[in-house]
């Protein structure tokens, strides 16, 4: 039997929390997750697959805090109630911190020969680096890691810069490819949602941060599409930026043109991909926060779409190798790929896209996290 370990899960959104559930749906074998109790039913996405729950999820990661350290208790708990209780062969963990130290803490503790593995997602390597009390977690449980996944190698090179682990691997995330497929028509989805075919829709997914750079997108619109009506904007998320995108959407009396989208299930995203004509998001270091891959990128390339990210982290990988998508690395070039796609002047096959995310099939992830997994 194995244990997942991770403080988010459904219903929250993301990307690690996808790659957990499309990576394990692949498990022909039972297994068991350890996880947050939600105000809302968490649904459990696995057929063979059985939730364990309690409020453990950690506003801060570090253990001064009588909250965390009440959490960090309750996950201690849960987790060595199954170790103890049960024939548990691996604990695979969705990140170093907070959810490794636990596991690591627990098998000291418990005396257990079981394994640990954490993912590795890129965009947390600034905060371990950003407090000294992080920095000493850390150290403290990375020799004791039998192996991490990271989820590119831009990720296993940011983990080099830090106190060395055991073994790292390298897996990008996957998708399950039938997940995005429509019986729909680009058309009848235009007419549901309120589109015309006239017009050319830019699509964005993911949190409305910095980091995103939704706010990019939008400048190069209020640059040189201001007045042309049927080039529109969906952004598909919730973040701390939010309100300073609508208040720039206002200021441009751009409320017809561009929208932001909250609360969009996940077959309602599917429906936004099929309808849409560009996939942008060209995301940027912020210096506190860095793309470390970018599941969306291969999502928006399985519905078709031809994709423009940015150059700051992993995110080249998800398109690496793809002539139907693109990589900018500062507003300039932005505004120029921007420009020629929405003006078609890139001469590009864009089925291409559908056949490249093939490449991050769900089942085929699995075959190699298993065969990573089995090595001694």
């Amino acid at each position: 039997m194995d244990i997942i370990l991770t403080q988010r899960f459904l219903p929250e959104r993301g990307g690690s929390i996808q790659w957990l559930v499309n990576l394990f749906r692949e498990s022909p074998t039972p297994f068991k997750v350890i996880t947050n109790q939600y105000s809302e039913p968490t649904e459990n996405p696995f057929t063979n697959a059985k939730l364990i729950q309690d409020k453990i999820l950690l506003s801060d990661w570090g253990i001064t805090s009588i909250d965390s350290l009440l959490k960090y208790f309750k996950m201690w708990r849960m987790l060595s109630k199954e170790l103890v209780t049960g024939e548990i062969n691996y604990i695979h963990c969705s990140k170093i911190l907070p959810e490794g130290f636990v596991a690591v803490i627990t098998k000291l503790l418990t005396f257990k020969k079981v394994k640990i593995i954490c993912f590795a997602h890129g965009e947390e390597f600034k905060a371990y680096n950003s407090s000294r009390q992080l920095k000493f977690l850390y150290k403290l449980i990375i020799k004791r890691i039998d192996l991490i996944v990271a989820n590119s190698n831009f990720t296993k090179q940011q983990l080099l810069k830090l106190p060395n682990p055991k073994r790292i691997e390298v897996l990008h995330p996957c998708i399950n490819l039938s997940d995005f497929e429509s019986t729909k028509s680009k058309s009848e989805l235009r007419k549901l949602y309120g589109f015309e075919d006239s017009d050319k829709i830019l699509l964005t997914v993911g949190r409305l941060t910095p980091r995103k750079n939704q706010i990019g997108v939008l400048k190069v619109i209020i640059d040189h599409y201001l007045t042309q009506d049927h080039i529109k904007y969906l952004m598909i998320g919730t973040g701390e930026q939010q309100q300073e995108l609508q208040d720039l959407i206002n200021l441009h009396n751009l409320t017809h043109r561009v929208q932001i989208l909250s609360n969009v299930s996940d077959e309602q995203k599917k429906d936004y991909y099929h309808l849409s004509d560009i996939f942008v998001m060209p995301s940027i270091d912020t210096g506190y926060d860095l793309e470390g891959f970018g599941m969306v990128y291969v999502e928006a390339q399985a519905c078709g779409l031809p994709v423009i990210c940015g150059n700051s982290g992993g995110e080249i990988e998800a398109i690496e190798g793809n002539q139907s998508s693109f990589f900018v690395s500062n507003q300039h070039d932005l505004g120029e790929v921007l420009m020629k796609l929405v003006d078609n002047e890139c001469n590009n096959n864009f089925d291409n896209s559908r056949l490249f995310a093939e490449k991050f099939s769900a089942l085929e992830n699995y075959q190699s996290y298993q065969s990573f997994v089995s090595l001694k």
